[in-house]
């Protein structure tokens, strides 16, 4: 069909008015974002609770949710095999993966990744290795810590090889020596402490 000039003014005209609708929600909407990435990097991410039911496992290792003797809700980590083992496909371990939206906030950021854990009461671990993980940071990611029976944090930095940092895990893998295997995880929080000179490639 021909557009007549008038059709063209009223295709036009509704398309002013379309865009004059929607702009208003597209600024409510930036603005929104904006304001919960502020939030993120000024109160960091905590990784607690139900939340932590959402972890996956590697190649290796298995979890479940269980209630503590003070009735907190924690994630017992069982390995099967050790870290390393040839067997194993490489992977974060037990972990969480930052939401798209605290990935985005804290992109160039170096993060300080606290886990809060101990060895069990039954077949504790003697030791756990944990990691944070993004593009460019392989297994090398891993640092091995010593527990007790008591709840401690275990504090990790992460320097981004590259802004766009593709994904962020937080991961836990407990040794798996002579069966003593198994930690409980209660947290993961993790905090933006200061931009970092990453790479924009």
């Amino acid at each position: 069909m021909i557009l007549r000039v008038n059709d063209t003014f009223f295709y036009l005209l509704t398309a002013l008015v379309v865009a004059a609708m929607i702009a208003p929600q597209l600024i409510i909407a930036s603005s929104r974002w904006e304001s919960l990435s502020d939030d993120v990097r000024d109160n960091g991410v905590l990784i607690e609770g139900n939340r932590l039911a959402g972890m996956a496992a590697g190649s290796g290792l298995s979890f479940e949710m269980v209630r503590d003797s003070r009735g907190r809700l924690v994630a017992r980590i069982t390995a099967d095999r050790e870290l390393g083992d040839p067997t194993n496909i490489a992977s974060a371990g037990v972990f969480d993966a930052l939401q798209a939206h605290e990935l985005e906030a804290m992109a160039g950021f170096v993060l300080r990744v606290t886990f809060t854990i101990n060895s069990t009461d039954l077949n504790g671990a003697a030791t756990t290795h944990v990691g944070g993980f993004q593009l460019g940071i392989g297994q090398s990611g891993w640092s091995e810590h010593t527990l007790t029976a008591d709840a401690q944090e275990i504090e990790v930095m992460v320097y981004p090889p590259n802004c766009d940092p593709g994904y962020a895990f937080f991961g836990v893998w407990p040794s798996a020596l002579a069966g003593a295997n198994s930690v409980d995880l209660h947290s993961i929080r993790v905090e933006a402490v200061e931009p970092y000179a990453c790479s924009q490639e």
